[in-house]
């Protein structure tokens, strides 16, 4: 019934390009969000979607210049008075949208896979997929998401599809993610752990211009957003 009334949406007006663009972080669930609102929309009509997984300045940068209807950052709540400044200065407006514990995603096949505690020490030994792009270099080193001991072997990566391949082919690979949905730890035969982490915690925040206005098909894909965001939160992890 949901998908039906939103299909209702983009069907009232025949010439109507149903439309989105936004930029966020390389996030499963925002994903997963993304994938569910193309599912609903009316595929004998135009359609234009711009979907650009970034980092978080980039994203800012893009919102601020129109490059961008709207846009989702992710920093840590240890940063949260410099991302807040930074958006203040340039007009943007935010809206909360998580806040988490970072997750330690690996394979099965890992060594620690079907620990019932996973300690950071044994995960660093092994190797860590990270994006390339996401440190701020002006930012102090605390609340880094390199705590001392970080692993010495890391694979730097900048798309999803990629960091899949390497987890799934790499035995001892792991990486640090928001949580992911069921779905896509099953496709690619994933497991998501708890590991105790200093200043791990982060936050994902929807921005726009402060004078923009969303349209229906944005406001859908807030709702699907929250909706997928509730799936998975209440999901328990070891």
């Amino acid at each position: 019934a949901q998908i039906e009334q939103m299909q209702g949406l983009y069907q009232k007006d025949g010439e109507q390009e149903q439309r989105l663009s936004i930029a966020v972080p390389r996030g499963s669930y925002i994903a997963n969000a993304f994938t569910r609102l193309a599912q609903t929309l009316n595929t004998d009509k135009k359609m234009s979607l711009y979907f650009l997984e970034t980092n978080s300045m980039r994203t800012i940068s893009g919102i601020a210049d129109g490059e961008y209807d709207m846009g989702i950052i992710r920093y840590q709540t240890a940063h949260e008075d410099f991302f807040q400044s930074v958006l203040r200065d340039k007009g943007i407006r935010s809206q909360q949208v998580w806040t988490f514990e970072y997750l330690a995603l690996m394979p099965h096949s890992h060594p620690l896979a079907n620990c019932a505690k996973v300690e950071y020490e044994d995960l660093c030994k092994g190797i860590e997929i990270t994006h390339g792009d996401t440190d701020v270099p002006y930012l102090t080193f605390k609340g880094s998401r390199k705590p001392e001991g970080a692993s010495a072997k890391r694979i730097f990566v900048f798309e999803r599809g990629s960091q899949f391949d390497l987890l799934t082919s790499l035995p001892n690979a792991f990486m640090w993610v928001s949580p992911v949905p069921e779905i896509t730890l099953m496709r690619y035969n994933l497991v998501q752990r708890r590991c105790d982490v200093a200043n791990h915690f982060y936050k994902d925040v929807l921005i726009c211009q402060n004078g923009y206005e969303w349209s229906p098909l944005d406001s859908a894909f807030v709702d699907v957003l929250f909706k997928v965001r509730d799936e998975v939160s209440s999901k328990q992890y070891v």
